[in-house]
C-alpha cells in the first residue's frame, strides 16, 4: 500500500506479511467497513480510473484470510 509504507502518511507499516498479518483483523475490519482504502469519489455504476475502492471480492479474499489465521502463501 503506497500510503503504508515506512514515514508516510499511514499510521503503521504495512509492507512485508509480518507487518500486514499482526493488523489482520483490523484490515478486515476496516475494508468490509470500506473505511480503507479511503476514496474521494463516490462509488458509481461507472468505474473510476485510478479508483482505489477493492472489490466486493478482494474484501471477501482478506477477511478469509484473516478468518483462515492469516495464512503465509505456500
Amino acid at each position: 500500500m503506497p500510503c503504508h509504507q515506512g514515514g508516510d502518511i499511514g499510521p503503521m507499516p504495512l509492507t512485508n506479511y509480518e507487518e500486514v498479518a499482526a493488523y489482520g483483523r483490523m484490515i478486515a475490519y476496516v475494508t468490509r467497513e470500506k473505511l480503507m482504502p479511503p476514496s474521494r469519489a463516490v462509488a458509481s455504476a461507472a468505474p473510476i480510473v485510478g479508483s482505489r475502492q477493492l472489490t466486493g471480492k478482494e474484501i471477501a479474499q482478506i477477511s478469509a484470510w484473516v478468518d483462515g489465521n492469516a495464512a503465509a502463501a505456500p
